[in-house]
């Protein structure tokens, strides 16, 4: 009986059928996709030509940059990644931590002013983390750090050997962090990623 309302009504059968399986498709997606289907996200620092970098202002004035490469790099079950932002959560100069200092969020290289912004997949961007300047003898940032720090810099951010904390943020993926060890000397020109850290 059943078997001749099956044929019967074949079409409605296959419609049934192919409406229940678009749902249960619908569902997996909806509960496993994001599980599997993410940015891959990584941040490095690295001592070539990019991430440390020398400069000249309109003044013939000298600076050096040492920034982190910020990647979603691209994978089988890579998506692109949604307003990243990376934050320098601490720093440490010879192992004591620098203080008094706020966590906050480290600019992007030619974004201007925006801290958050989408990596497409294999996409990569440079992140400014530190400075230094000929005209002064302490370590400098693209934001403004506290007054108290600010006002002590040549003691506090001067030459020595720093770690810096950083975190990933992302509306899509989980937070990374990662440690990235510069050295600063006092003669203008040598700071660099500390060459035990090139692996990152």
């Amino acid at each position: 009986m059943i078997s001749e309302w099956i044929v019967s009504n074949f079409l409605e059968v296959i419609a049934i059928l192919i409406s229940v399986i678009a749902v249960i498709i619908s569902f997996l997606k909806e509960l496993f996709l994001p599980i599997i289907m993410k940015p891959k996200i990584s941040i490095e620092g690295i001592n070539d030509n990019i991430c440390v970098e020398n400069a000249t202002d309109s003044k013939d004035r000298k600076s050096r940059w040492v920034r982190l490469r910020l990647k979603n790099e691209k994978t089988v079950f890579s998506i692109p990644a949604k307003k990243c932002y990376v934050k320098l959560i601490f720093i440490l100069k010879n192992e004591k931590k620098v203080s008094p200092l706020n966590s906050f969020p480290l600019m992007w290289v030619y974004y201007g002013k925006e801290l958050k912004h989408d990596l497409a997949i294999g996409e990569d961007h440079l992140i400014d983390l530190v400075y230094e300047h000929q005209d002064n003898k302490h370590l400098n940032f693209t934001i403004p750090i506290s007054y108290e720090l600010l006002k002590d810099a040549d003691k506090k951010l001067g030459p020595g050997k720093y770690t810096f904390k950083v975190g990933v943020y992302g509306d899509n993926f989980e937070p990374i962090f990662e440690e990235f060890k510069v050295k600063f000397t006092s003669k203008f020109g040598e700071i660099n990623f500390d060459k035990n850290d090139d692996k990152k």
